[in-house]
């Protein structure tokens, strides 16, 4: 059931990312370009930047570090595969693979759709959207190996 329910949530996430830039058009800067030329203004960017980047990367093994310690979590816990309850938080991971699996996928839809229209702006956003998921990914991938006593042994 949840492999299905898995499929179902990757086509839906590539499906509104493909819709997703077509709704509305971009909305030109209402900032003055000569404050947009300020250093200030450069400096913020980079900021967002790098927290969309390494944000996740940053705070999922300090969720699952917190998570880890939880008494209610599981003593023992799995490693994320296409069957596995991703809403099961019990065993947190899942979750977060999950969100970096759909983010992805739609980062990749909403990408494709602005390059067929060749919308710069948009495929701007759809590459950061990949990139935090990326980031969202190796974070997880991070926590695994961290938390490495914590996880269920295959072999």
């Amino acid at each position: 059931m949840w492999f299905k329910i898995r499929v179902l949530g990757i086509v839906l996430s590539v499906i509104v990312g493909m819709g997703s830039s077509h709704f509305k058009k971009a909305p030109a800067f209402i900032l003055p370009k000569e404050f947009l030329a300020e250093p200030v203004w450069l400096v913020l960017q980079i900021l967002i930047l790098l927290l969309v980047l390494a944000g996740p990367l940053l705070f999922v093994p300090l969720i699952l570090w917190v998570q880890a310690r939880n008494p209610v979590s599981s003593p023992v816990w799995t490693l994320p595969n296409w069957n596995s309850n991703f809403l099961n938080f019990q065993d947190p991971v899942h979750f977060f693979h999950f969100g970096a699996v759909l983010g992805f996928v739609y980062g990749l839809g909403y990408f494709g759709d602005a390059f067929v229209i060749f919308d710069k702006l948009k495929m701007a956003a759809g590459a950061c959207v990949i990139a935090s998921s990326i980031s969202l990914f190796l974070g997880v991938k991070a926590s695994m190996r961290l938390f490495a006593t914590k996880y269920q042994k295959i072999m």
